[in-house]
């Protein structure tokens, strides 16, 4: 009703039961005047978008009166059919539990399986899907004036990770990364993810009590910092300055193979989120999901080695894997914004200097800018909020225009649209690659088509041990 009604429509809908006394068999006595009523109908009408009048006689008669603009005749007519399916269950059964009245015709269920997304892509780890071996002189990296190829970033994280592995790491376990946005973050993601463990990505900003918590529940072993912040992380795990290790260290490149197999179902990384009750909770995302992602990305973002994607989000975010993917999956040039830097005129110069073809922004920031400010970005991917339509009517035009949803337990997006134009309602899509979805009501139960229920998501992408997501 409020998809036709708009939700700010205090009542949409009426339904009463003319119960008022009438006795019809007086109607045909005439009176003392010798004149008598030979028969006798009843019409009323109400303001609200859709009424329905329940009238008790020898049968239950209903009747739904509607305003055609907002509503069409099929619907209005499927509606009266679940009314009439209720009330005739309910006749047959009245002891039946309310949890077990079923609204859906036979036909509805043909409807309602389960919505897939396209074929599921064969699992591969987050280390196997980093492409340096393929493009070994492409830019990888931009950070400000300092640029890193592909063969530069796979050197320089395989040392790390030579070191790493020295240390213990290995596939299991969890090593820190408390590094800003930056160039050194992204040689510690790569570098983690070479090691066969989790990274974990720590603000090195936050208080002290969030970031002991973070450390002590996920049971980091090892954490990679930077020198000027590594006074201020807590001494519970053994923190590796980056910018210290020794450069004239010996790159032996790394053999990705040598994680076994079934680690496609182990952990690629853990983000904390806030959490419902105010602590933070860790989401434990595997391997399994990250491939289909990537190809996802790739095919409807029309990425490329030649293109430019920009690397705003948080690394505490799982946005962040989002650009990882875009930019690393395909051999593209990831540019990266300062820290510092949260919208407006800033990241649009940036956007613009860099010539930035590809970005993921959250609707607030990309409301915070000018699309005549940004002349080379041909697509654009949002989500994390709601997209509202005037941003939609803003962006699109001369612009690819993809929302995204997902919650942090589905490795960042469950759905996707295809390219938003202003002239249709603003949605989340549908399931991406691997990934199931039904729309079940309180109870668990499919619902009708348009009715509003919750989303349940089921596929390789969910976290480890994830309840639930709906």
């Amino acid at each position: 009703m409020h998809t036709a009604t708009g939700p700010a429509t205090t009542f949409d809908t009426l339904t009463v039961l003319e119960s008022y006394p009438l006795d019809t068999t007086t109607l045909t006595t005439p009176d003392t005047t010798g004149l008598h009523v030979t028969a006798a109908d009843t019409f009323d009408a109400t303001h609200y978008p859709l009424a329905l009048a329940v009238t008790p006689k020898s049968r239950l008669h209903l009747r739904i009166t509607f305003q055609i603009a907002l509503f069409d005749p099929p619907a209005v007519d499927a509606l009266l059919g679940q009314v009439a399916k209720v009330l005739t269950s309910m006749a047959a059964d009245p002891a039946m539990p309310l949890s077990r009245l079923n609204l859906l015709a036979e036909s509805d269920f043909d409807l309602i399986v389960p919505t897939r997304g396209d074929h599921r892509a064969a699992p591969r780890t987050f280390a196997d899907l980093l492409t340096a071996a393929r493009f070994p002189g492409t830019v990888a990296v931009v950070d400000g004036t300092r640029e890193f190829t592909y063969a530069e970033v796979e050197a320089r994280s395989d040392r790390l990770a030579a070191e790493l592995i020295e240390l213990g790491a290995g596939p299991e376990d969890v090593v820190a990364v408390a590094i800003p946005r930056s160039a050194e973050s992204i040689l510690a993601v790569w570098a983690a993810v070479k090691t066969g463990a989790a990274f974990l990505p720590v603000d090195p900003t936050y208080p002290a009590a969030r970031i002991e918590h973070m450390l002590s529940d996920s049971g980091a072993i090892l954490g990679l910092t930077l020198t000027g912040h590594h006074d201020q992380l807590p001494g519970t795990v053994l923190w590796v300055d980056l910018d210290e290790v020794r450069p004239d260290r010996p790159a032996h490149p790394l053999d990705v193979s040598r994680i076994p197999p079934e680690s496609v179902d182990g952990i690629a990384y853990t983000i904390y989120t806030s959490g419902s009750t105010g602590v933070p909770k860790g989401v434990l995302v595997p391997h399994r999901g990250l491939h289909a992602l990537a190809e996802e990305l790739r095919d409807r973002a029309r990425v490329t080695s030649q293109s430019r994607v920009l690397h705003f989000s948080s690394p505490g975010f799982d946005a962040s894997v989002l650009e990882y993917l875009l930019a690393f999956g395909v051999g593209a040039t990831m540019m990266i914004v300062p820290p510092t830097v949260y919208g407006g005129h800033e990241l649009s110069r940036i956007m613009a200097e860099k010539r930035v073809t590809h970005a993921f922004l959250s609707p607030t920031a990309l409301a915070s800018i000018d699309p005549r400010d940004v002349p080379d970005v041909g697509c654009l991917l949002t989500g994390g909020e709601e997209c509202p339509p005037e941003l939609v009517k803003r962006w699109a035009p001369g612009h690819r225009l993809l929302n995204a949803y997902g919650p942090t337990e589905a490795t960042v997006a469950a759905d996707m649209t295809s390219d938003l134009t202003a002239a249709e309602p603003v949605t989340i899509g549908g399931p991406l690659r691997g990934v199931a979805e039904l729309v079940l009501d309180a109870r668990l139960q499919p619902v009708p088509i348009g009715v509003a229920g919750e989303l349940y998501i089921a596929g390789d992408g969910l976290a480890n041990d994830a309840p639930p997501v709906g």
